[in-house]
């Protein structure tokens, strides 16, 4: 939410633009290599899609902190 609201006031910085677009193929490759192994491995869906969706929950709650400073 800070985000867009930075985008929509036009005060986000450039830095956290590129920030916020570069993130994106980065988590979505740490999420497919995450489930790639979860599923070698032999897991069920679930244990599967937990996997890929771990590496998202984790950079947005490194983003959360890193915004509230």
């Amino acid at each position: 939410m800070r985000r867009t609201m930075a985008m929509a006031s036009g005060t986000m910085t450039p830095h956290e633009a590129v920030a916020m677009f570069m993130e994106k193929p980065a988590a979505f490759a740490t999420a497919a290599e995450k489930a790639a192994v979860a599923a070698a491995r032999g897991g069920d869906a679930a244990r599967i899609a937990s996997a890929a969706l771990r590496p998202y929950g984790v950079k947005t709650r490194s983003n959360v902190r890193r915004l509230r400073k």
